[in-house]
């Protein structure tokens, strides 16, 4: 764990996680193509193609990329918040849904298929953790959440 923030550790999601990932992804299917959401599905059944070795490789780049950058990450939330987040967090790494998303109280789900800065994303995510109790308490709609959490990334530019 850093000075000022916790360690972000990275996992690879197993074949069963997978499958709750494409699972959940076909039940919003119409939700995430009418607000334009990107995302991923296999072309084949899922046990002809998961290997978890095609996804360390990629996992190792991101996880080289985040370590440079984490202690000013968690520096600026604790500077904006006033206050250290304290829990350690959990990046999930995935073939599959879209680009992000992040379930309380420290998991992240990345798509490491999909053309974006996966950085930029794992904190995207991090910060809706950060923000989420706040907007359950206060019934935030998605395009507003989207928005404050969209404002607070303006830190890390």
């Amino acid at each position: 764990m850093s000075a000022t923030g916790p360690k972000v550790q990275f996992a690879v999601n197993s074949l069963k996680e997978e499958k709750e990932i494409i699972k959940v992804t076909k039940e919003k299917i119409k939700w995430f193509k009418k607000n334009r959401y990107p995302f991923t599905l296999p072309n084949k059944p899922l046990e002809m193609i998961y290997n978890p070795k095609d996804y360390f490789k990629k996992i190792k780049e991101i996880e080289r990329k985040w370590v440079k950058q984490e202690e000013e990450f968690f520096s600026a939330l604790k500077d904006f918040f006033g206050k250290r987040f304290q829990k350690s967090i959990i990046v999930h790494a995935s073939k599959y849904g879209v680009a992000g998303g992040y379930s309380l109280p420290n998991h992240v789900y990345i798509n490491i298929d999909l053309v974006h800065d996966p950085v930029k994303t794992i904190q995207h995510e991090i910060v809706h953790l950060v923000v989420e109790p706040f907007v359950q308490k206060y019934k935030i709609d998605h395009r507003k959440k989207e928005k404050i959490v969209d404002a607070i990334m303006e830190l890390f530019k």
